[in-house]
């Protein structure tokens, strides 16, 4: 099945007479993050300063669910597990709103799913430093 090909391989494959067609081209622009969002110390060795910007596609925001293993991880449980009885946390008003538009705007975007599970975990939120 044909796939996308780097410059050095078409180049290659027409200078040996290997290549037949070219269906297209694309060019894509890497995505660049300013460097004013990145709050590093001075004294920190270069390697690790262009960490973040070699490997931008990782530290990048996700945006859908990540793709299908080889392997799924589970927790086995023991046979005839219940969950445990764990009394809901309390919010205030604002906080439950926060938490609704949160789940909301995840579950449009991709990152999260619904689930039905027995078993619960809880939210925590945490205010920023700057008090937004």
């Amino acid at each position: 099945m044909p796939g996308p090909a780097q410059f050095n391989h078409l180049r290659r494959m027409h200078n040996t007479h290997a290549i037949a067609e070219v269906f297209t081209l694309q060019c894509q622009q890497k995505e660049v993050f300013p460097d004013s969002c990145l709050e590093l110390p001075d004294q920190m060795p270069i390697e690790l300063v262009q960490l973040p910007h070699n490997y931008s596609t990782i530290f990048a925001t996700p945006t859908t669910l990540p793709p299908s293993r080889s392997h799924n991880h589970v927790i086995p449980l023991m046979k005839d597990a219940k969950p445990v009885k764990v009394r809901p946390y309390r919010y205030s008003h604002s906080q439950k709103q926060q938490i609704q538009m949160m789940v909301q705007e995840m579950l449009a975007a991709g990152i999260i799913a619904p689930n039905t599970s027995p078993f619960s975990s809880p939210i925590i939120l945490v205010k920023k430093k700057d008090g937004i």
